[in-house]
Order: C-alpha cells, then sequence, then structure tokens
C-alpha cells in the first residue's frame, strides 16, 4: 500500500465462546477497560498517547476472536505496536473502573435491539449452536453483567490472552524488519492454560419463533451447516455469498431501471417478483471447525412463506444449473472488490485472521487465482453436497402467527429438496 497511514491490528484468539455462565459479557468489559489505564500509564496518560498516534482505535468482540486494530502515520507503527502491547498485557482492570462501565456493557444488548438484522443473526447462532457457547451473545448474558469482577476479568485475561493466542498484523507501507523489531518488546502471558469450551461446536437444526404482532415487517434468518476456514470449499463459499449478493427493493425493483427480469441473480429475479420483500443479504460465517450459511430476509407478513422458502429454493436451482452470466457477473465483482481493497483497518483484520486460522496470509494474487478456477460445474457440485436434502436452522421474528400456525416442526419447513418447479404456490403472479 502506497499510502502514508499504516494500520496494526492484534488479534487475540479468544472472544465470546470462550466465556461461560458465570463470565458471560467478560470480552465487552475488556473491550471498554483496557484505555482506563496500565502498570506504566494513567488513563489520561494513555489517552494522550492515542491522540499522538491518531486516536483512530478500534476493538471487535466475536465469537471466537477479539481484533485491537490502530490506523496511524506509518512512522508511528513502532509506538503503535508498543501501546496495543502495553494495554493488553498491563491494564489494572481497577473495581471502580469496572463499576463505571458496569451499566454501558448492560445497555449493550438492548441497544443492539434497534438492529433488527443483528439481532435476527445472534438468533440464528443461539439456534444453531444450542449445546455450546458458540451461541450465546457476542455481547454477553445481560443478567449476568452484575457479577463479573476484578477477578473474573483478571482470570479471564491469564487464560487467553497468552502469546500463544496473538496475532500481530500490520498493512501499509512499512518493512517486515520494523515490525519484526517492535514486536520482540510484545510481552503476553506465557500460560499454557487450556481455554474453555474449545470443543467443536456440533450444528443443531431447529426453529425459533419469535411472535410480535405489533412489529410492521417480519424478519426471517435461513442458514445451513457450512465449510469452515480450512475446508476446501472455503473459497467457493465466498464465491456463493457474493453470487446471492444483496436486494434492496428501493434499489431493485420496476421503478427503476433495473427491471426484475434483468437482474444480476436469479435469486434477484424472484426478489423483484414480491414487492413487498424490501431486503435480502447473503452472509457466510466461518470459524475454527464449523461455519453457517444462509439468507437474511425482511418484509411484509403477508410473504412469510415466501421469505421462509425463498433461499432453500434457489440452493436447489444452485445445485442443478447456475446461468454462466451469475457466474460472469459474480467473478467480476470479486476481481473489482480486490482491486479497491484500499481500507488499511479492513485489510489488516482480514490478514490477521489468515493467519490465525490458516497460519499464513492469502495474497490477493492466490485469491484472484482461485476465484478465476472456480467454474460453475464445480460451484454446482458444492451446492449440491453442502445444501441439497440439509437440515436447516430457521429464526422467524415479527407478525408470525401464519408461520406458527403452519409448521409443527423442522421438517414441514425444509423444502430443500424441491425447486421452483415443484413449489409455484409459493411465488406471487
Amino acid at each position: 500500500m502506497s499510502s502514508s497511514l499504516a494500520t496494526v491490528t492484534v488479534l487475540v484468539r479468544a472472544g465470546s465462546k470462550n466465556e461461560c455462565l458465570e463470565t458471560s459479557g467478560v470480552s465487552q468489559f475488556i473491550k471498554q477497560l483496557v484505555l482506563k489505564g496500565t502498570a506504566t500509564q494513567t488513563r489520561e496518560q494513555i489517552q494522550t498517547k492515542l491522540n499522538e498516534l491518531g486516536n483512530n482505535f478500534n476493538v471487535v468482540v466475536g465469537r471466537e476472536t477479539t481484533t485491537y486494530t490502530i490506523a496511524t502515520p506509518k512512522a508511528n507503527v513502532k509506538k503503535a505496536i508498543h501501546f496495543l502491547g502495553d494495554i493488553l498485557s498491563n491494564s489494572k482492570f481497577e473495581a471502580a473502573q469496572i463499576e463505571a462501565e458496569r451499566e454501558f456493557v448492560a445497555n449493550l444488548s438492548q441497544a443492539n435491539q434497534a438492529d433488527q438484522c443483528q439481532v435476527t443473526l445472534e438468533s440464528v447462532h443461539y439456534t444453531s449452536y444450542r449445546d455450546h457457547f458458540m451461541g450465546q451473545p457476542t455481547n454477553g448474558i445481560r443478567e449476568n453483567v452484575g457479577n463479573i469482577t476484578q477477578e473474573t476479568i483478571k482470570e479471564f485475561m491469564e487464560n487467553n490472552y497468552t502469546a500463544q493466542n496473538t496475532v500481530v498484523a500490520v498493512a501499509g507501507n512499512v518493512s517486515h524488519a520494523e515490525v519484526a523489531e517492535a514486536c520482540s518488546a510484545f510481552r503476553m502471558s506465557e500460560s499454557s492454560a487450556v481455554q474453555k469450551n474449545n470443543d467443536k461446536p456440533y450444528f443443531t437444526p431447529s426453529t425459533l419463533f419469535m411472535r410480535d404482532d405489533e412489529m410492521v415487517n417480519a424478519n426471517f434468518g435461513v442458514f445451513f451447516n457450512a465449510p469452515s476456514w480450512k475446508d476446501n470449499e472455503f473459497f467457493a463459499m465466498h464465491f456463493l455469498e457474493t453470487l446471492m449478493g444483496e436486494y434492496r427493493a428501493d434499489k431493485y425493483t420496476g421503478a427503476h431501471l433495473n427491471h426484475p427480469s434483468r437482474q444480476y441473480s436469479l435469486m434477484h429475479d424472484h426478489l423483484g417478483t414480491h414487492p413487498d420483500i424490501t431486503l435480502h443479504k447473503t452472509f457466510y460465517f466461518p470459524y475454527q471447525d464449523t461455519a453457517l450459511f444462509g439468507s437474511y430476509l425482511f418484509g411484509n407478513e403477508v410473504f412469510c412463506q415466501q421469505m421462509m422458502f425463498l433461499s432453500q429454493f434457489i440452493l436447489t436451482e444452485y445445485s442443478q444449473f447456475i446461468d454462466e452470466h451469475e457466474m460472469f457477473r459474480t467473478r467480476n465483482k470479486m476481481f473489482n472488490d480486490l482491486l479497491n481493497q484500499e481500507d488499511g483497518k479492513k485489510l489488516s483484520s482480514e490478514m490477521a485472521h489468515q493467519v490465525s486460522y490458516l497460519g499464513r496470509r492469502i495474497p490477493r494474487s492466490e485469491f484472484a487465482t482461485r476465484i478465476s478456477n472456480i467454474e460453475k460445474n464445480y460451484l454446482q457440485r458444492v451446492v449440491l453436497d453442502k445444501f441439497f436434502d440439509s437440515d436447516l436452522s430457521l429464526v422467524a421474528w415479527g407478525p408470525i402467527h401464519q408461520v406458527i400456525a403452519y409448521s409443527h416442526y423442522n421438517r414441514p419447513l425444509k423444502r430443500s429438496t424441491l425447486g421452483w418447479y415443484g413449489c409455484a404456490q409459493y411465488q406471487v403472479y
């Protein structure tokens, strides 16, 4: 990258998955408290140093990882690495600061209720991994926030924030030698403690209905078990995610130049025939030894059954036939995204995750080569193998009384063996 800025990301292989009922929410406390004082710096000194580095600091708590990212002038890369090392290994987590942040952490889950897509996706994880803490919310269980103490946080840090669980990635016009020298002073715990909940989370096909008749529209999440980071079909899943893409009624309906019959994908074509399905997004969530792939749909309750079955039908069709123009457009979009990859934060975070899960970085040239070699016959075989006649997890939230009355168990909701030829009753003409 030729920019004068560089981005430093420190990834720790610890997230909400490694919590338990007694410690749920501790990762969010750590996120808030790492800037509140260390053994060598006060809160004010930390803020002053952060301002000198550019005050562009971001923390993302995930299910398996937590990332700490700083964007700074490339001349400050060494200082940024030392800064992150200090706050992650020497933070004091004083009791007074914990109490000051308790209400904020407790309100995080409630504040997220405004994002209906995020709530639906959290619910999808819950119903897909009911027997594992992978399914619990990344913001923690709200009722447990009052139980988090200084000892809880320090024990979690000692067991999880260790040298073997840490990856440092830098994106920018900086030399490897400079980064390696700065990392030599990066001191993390050498504890050999076994992380909690590191066993494989097994996918549990199930349904979750959250009826709320006061809501105007309904939310649906339809997800399948999918290949993980290390599976051979990892790149194919990214390709399929881009192929199915995102649909917005205000952008793709007949009121605009892009008429539904001229859409870029079969999914968009059929969504355009349903005037009140206003949003569709495709998601692929890969993890260490499991993954989820599926669709989020949002629209009027009149189209509940269409939203519930639509993504299943599409995958059935793709297991038998994919238009060449869909492959061509998907490949071009992914190439363009690679060429336009200029966000340093995103780039350094992706590099850190690749090193964490795969043990190496995936260069853009390799990613482009793998994408260019994906042919439609191969993609059809992947869809057929992974999704055809496969059990699924379904979340429905909103005015869904018709859905609840219709379904008695998972099986009646499963339509991943029928294409459009067998389910014309779910289309609107």
